[in-house]
């Protein structure tokens, strides 16, 4: 038996890096040739190993060790949105954004590299584009609204044409580029019931293989199908609850996340997007 390492911090918060020693495949000579992918925990599988971790925090240029989103750019390069501004780490040294580069607030929510190499900040006070030329701003801000929640940019997504897509604690909205590095944004009407008026905030966007998006709100799951409507799925259609906080899709299911649950919902080929919702809570789960 391989012994896992054990990853457990205590109460210091920061970033872990586990080594990996590797991932071999190894082929069989059998009937249909099948492959079957190993993870090579230990070069000697007969004894258990504790694999090197390295934890980063402050002391070592992280700005705070509360982490809200990680990105490895095109580069390879790592970005880390915190509770302090923002942080780009090379594999030595960390480089440190915040109010004294630039950004509006200190609170990073989301950071995302598009397509095209442009880096997307979004904060409590505005959308950022970052300036990685060292001459002019740092920063350029953008808000997608006029009111203080529509300016609470909470999650991130380019979908496959391209487009930008911005949550906030008001709402969906998509961005297009303008002139002179300018920006437009549009409101999408998920159209939530009036019960939800004060409650839109934004935490998860997925586009799926059918290009329909699902948008993960405080107040359920939306999903814009290709025709133009708007589903909305709540507890009463089988969720364990309304909060969802990521959006996954593989081969069979869609799972969201929310207080460490995990949330499988598989797929039919009718018009119903669900046909079954299932909670389960510290275990691993399956979808059939």
């Amino acid at each position: 038996m391989i012994a896992l390492p054990n990853l457990t911090h205590g109460r210091r918060s920061g970033v872990f890096v586990r080594g990996d020693p590797g991932v071999g495949m190894l082929r069989s000579g059998g009937p249909g040739n099948r492959r079957f992918l190993l993870a090579l925990l230990a070069p000697v599988l007969s004894y258990a190993v504790q694999l090197p971790v390295r934890s980063y925090t402050t002391a070592d240029g992280l700005p705070r060790n509360v982490v809200n989103r990680i990105i490895r750019d095109a580069r390879g390069l790592m970005w880390f949105a915190t509770d302090e501004g923002l942080a780009r780490f090379d594999g030595y040294n960390f480089t440190a954004y915040s109010i004294d580069q630039g950004l509006p607030s200190y609170l990073v929510n989301d950071i995302l590299e598009t397509s095209t190499g442009t880096f997307w900040v979004a904060m409590n006070r505005g959308l950022c584009r970052f300036n990685p030329s060292a001459a002019g701003p740092r920063f350029t801000i953008y808000h997608p609204g006029e009111s203080q929640t529509s300016q609470m940019v909470t999650k991130l997504y380019e979908d496959r044409a391209h487009r930008l897509w911005v949550g906030t604690r008001a709402g969906l909205y998509w961005m297009e580029e303008t002139a002179n590095r300018g920006a437009s944004f549009h409101f999408v009407d998920l159209k939530s019931p009036n019960k939800y008026a004060n409650d839109r905030a934004i935490y998860a966007i997925l586009q799926d293989r059918r290009n329909t998006l699902w948008v993960a709100v405080s107040n359920g799951l939306y999903h814009l199908t290709a025709d133009g409507r708007t589903e909305l799925y709540e507890t009463r259609h089988g969720l364990p609850f309304n909060l969802i906080t990521q959006i996954l899709e593989d081969r069979r299911a869609f799972v969201g996340q929310h207080a460490g649950r995990s949330l499988p919902a598989r797929r039919s080929a009718g018009p119903k997007p669900l046909d079954r919702c299932t909670a389960v809570l510290d275990q691993r789960w399956t979808s059939g």
